[in-house]
């Protein structure tokens, strides 16, 4: 079920039989992007595309950040474009906005990628919950180009190849 937080993020959720009814389970990525404190209270609710727009994404920019134990650990060249193929395999058909951040494995250390910017091709632009101006869209491969930068202040991770932001 896909499902919008504080309707800012997007997550497929799986009902839990050891989750207590009436609360969601996330982890520290998933409160960072939506702004949510543990413990504190927020909005769930079930999302459902709009059927008569197409949400796939044309075009992704992400940062990427060094995350946990990997931070202390030396300089690391990522190939952008093994980073897009292996980052468009883990999330392929899920649904982004920006802002949001999740977990991706790379080379043995994880990382913590945001999504910055989206474009749809045509130049389509859509709002997710009306008047709010949330700007997401469903990642699909052989359909998104992903491009990448570093995160602030990130200078462990050296990004080559094609694509790079």
């Amino acid at each position: 079920m896909l499902v919008s937080v504080d309707e800012t993020c997007l997550f497929y959720a799986v009902p839990n039989p050891t989750v207590m009814p009436g609360c969601i389970n996330m982890n520290a990525l998933q409160r960072q992007s939506c702004s949510v404190e543990q413990g504190e209270k927020a909005v769930v609710a079930a999302h459902a595309p709009l059927q008569s727009k197409s949400h796939a994404v044309g075009k992704i920019l992400m940062e990427i950040k060094s995350i946990g134990k990997s931070v202390e650990q030396k300089q690391l060249s990522l190939d952008v474009n093994d980073l897009s193929n292996l980052f468009l395999e883990n999330f392929n058909e899920h649904f982004i906005a920006v802002g949001q951040a999740m977990a991706l494995q790379a080379q043995g250390r994880v990382f913590c990628v945001t999504a910055v910017d989206i474009t749809y091709p045509n130049s389509i632009r859509s709002s997710l919950f009306g008047a709010t101006p949330c700007v997401h869209g469903q990642l699909k491969i052989g359909r998104t180009v992903v491009s990448w930068k570093n995160g602030a202040g990130e200078e462990a991770i050296q990004l080559v190849g094609q694509g790079r932001s």
